[in-house]
């Protein structure tokens, strides 16, 4: 944004740094991560756990290269605190997040990882979007099925199942969806539909 003259230049000890480091906030898409980086560097709250650790280390990060021992800081926050202290600099920072924060398009559901992790899990497709909460747009899914593409050298056709509701999904490419069908499947279709259960 400064580069492109829509704020004016940054007024800060460490500007050569600040700028040269700030293309590695354009990429971040996390809404949980984005939204504690605003609050942080908004308010200084206390770190209350792990997670909020992690998440304060990945902003130092996204900034210097090294230890803080290494930079010259005591802490991490000694150093985050170096970048910001700068209003210029702050107004900045925000503004960058704050544009990534607004265009998010994608839906976050939380990991299972045995360990702490601040990402969420991403399913970045709009088509799955729809599908995931079709039911709060008042949407309706009709389920078609086909066991093969070709049969017999020749496309094969689609069979209508009735509509579903959306139960679950995982995977991001591709990505797989259970869905949970509103009348029961015609019994010649049990067979087929369980063959891949061992």
């Amino acid at each position: 944004m400064v580069e492109a003259g829509l704020v004016t230049a940054i007024i800060s000890p460490n500007e050569n740094l600040i700028t040269k480091r700030l293309p590695n906030l354009f990429h971040i898409n996390s809404r949980k991560l984005i939204k504690f980086w605003i609050d942080y560097i908004e308010d200084r709250p206390q770190i209350t756990d792990e997670e909020e650790k992690y998440m304060l280390c990945m902003l130092y990060y996204s900034f210097y290269q090294a230890e803080p021992k290494k930079e010259g800081f005591k802490t991490i926050v000694e150093g985050i605190n170096d970048i910001i202290q700068s209003n210029e600099t702050k107004e900045e920072i925000l503004e960058i997040l704050q544009f990534n924060y607004n265009k998010i398009d994608h839906i976050e559901t939380e990991n299972e990882f045995s360990f702490p992790c601040p990402l969420s899990v991403h399913s970045r497709y709009s088509t799955a979007q729809r599908y995931i909460h079709h039911r709060e747009k008042g949407n309706k899914i009709a389920l078609f099925v086909r066991e093969y593409r070709k049969e017999n050298g020749y496309t094969a056709p689609f069979v209508y199942l009735g509509t579903c509701e959306y139960v679950s999904h995982s995977g991001y490419k591709p990505m797989s969806f259970i869905w949970r069908l509103k009348e029961e499947m015609p019994p010649q279709f049990f067979h087929k539909a369980n063959k891949s259960i061992l």
